[in-house]
């Protein structure tokens, strides 16, 4: 492989993150965060890759000590609905926000989980899914880096990017110590280094 070749889909990458922080409606970033923080427990969805950041974003806020559940919604409408009660808050991440699996889920949602808030993680205005939603947030970002501009590639990082932003804010506000993340780390070298805790 050319080194120029890496170094032009890493420029790809670089261009949709600077796109992403210069376009991104910051006040709209603070009012996710006000609904984020509410919450004792968040769950993340998404299908396909998207749900792979779901897992990801998920990870890391339990790994802080701020729980988190990474749902698949195909799993939730064949028996695992039991898993949001009332009153949840639901983050869906989702490019075109009009993925059919989550319309679906939506409506299920809204009839057996009553009470609970949709959050839409998107990159389209005419998102089908916004109907569904008690709040959007549009993610702007520039072509996908694969010869056809449709692979989830750039987007995926810009969503990763701005989730784990608001995660850094929710641990910061809520005052998650380090020893709080030690005690969810005991293993691999962070274990080691930090078996006292």
């Amino acid at each position: 492989m050319k080194t120029n070749i890496l170094q032009n889909i890493i420029l790809k990458n670089k261009n949709s993150i600077d796109h992403m922080i210069e376009n991104l409606n910051e006040s709209q970033c603070c009012n996710l965060f006000e609904i984020m923080k509410e919450k004792d427990t968040l769950y993340f969805s998404g299908v396909g890759k998207n749900l792979h950041i779901a897992n990801i974003v998920a990870s890391t806020l339990n790994s802080l000590t701020i729980r988190s559940i990474a749902i698949d919604p195909v799993a939730c409408v064949h028996g695992d609905m039991g898993l949001i009660p009332s009153n949840s808050t639901i983050i869906l991440i989702t490019k075109s926000g009009n993925t059919q699996e989550l319309q679906f889920f939506c409506e299920k949602i809204r009839t057996r989980a009553c009470g609970s808030k949709i959050i839409l993680i998107h990159s389209n205005n005419k998102a089908i899914l916004k109907k569904y939603s008690n709040f959007d947030l549009f993610v702007p970002f520039l072509d996908e880096c694969d010869p056809w501009n449709k692979v989830p590639t750039c987007s995926l990082i810009c969503y990763l990017i701005l989730l784990h932003s608001i995660a850094m804010n929710l641990v910061d506000d809520k005052g998650v110590t380090i020893e709080d993340f030690y005690r969810n780390h005991p293993g691999g070298d962070i274990g080691k280094m930090n078996n006292h805790v």
